[in-house]
């Protein structure tokens, strides 16, 4: 019994290491996606001419289910108090600005403003790389060294 709550607690210490390098995996991701989309809008816009709605609901396919559960909460339904739970308040709020100034220019106005974006994305994305790279990787391999610093001190 002893042993099979010793190895319940490390199971619980290595999941936890393995949750923390996945937040850090979701939030890179997101931007990943998020810099894809403003690809996706600024060919659609140019060439197609179509609006902003139409072009996520022809592309939401394409995307994770955590961009496009923000793409259908937020834009497509209008709920702006829709935050994801795994990024911060100022992340939220960095993709919250973007998605506000969508569709508030003619063409010429909107593909400058998307390349403005995606400028201050490029840089976030690059700051989230890092931390991903830094702590991400890390939270793994901590979950495992604790879990069997445990395992042995409680053995």
């Amino acid at each position: 019994m002893k042993i099979f709550l010793i190895l319940v607690i490390c199971i619980s210490i290595f999941y936890l290491g393995v949750c923390f390098s996945k937040y850090y995996k979701k939030k890179l991701i997101f931007f990943n996606n998020l810099l894809n989309f403003c690809e996706i809008l600024e060919s659609q816009i140019q060439f197609k001419k179509i609006t902003i709605n139409q072009i996520i609901v022809e592309n939401l396919n394409l995307f994770d289910f955590e961009f496009k559960q923000f793409l259908n909460e937020y834009y497509l339904k209008n709920n702006y108090n829709y935050s994801c739970m795994f990024l911060n308040s100022n992340e939220n709020l960095i993709v919250k600005n973007f998605f506000k100034s969508l569709g508030k220019f003619d063409v010429k106005g909107e593909i400058n403003n998307l390349k403005n974006q995606q400028n201050l994305l490029k840089i976030k994305q690059a700051e989230i790389n890092d931390k991903n790279n830094k702590i991400g990787v890390l939270g793994t391999k901590l979950g495992s060294l604790c879990a069997i610093l445990v395992f042995i001190i409680l053995i």
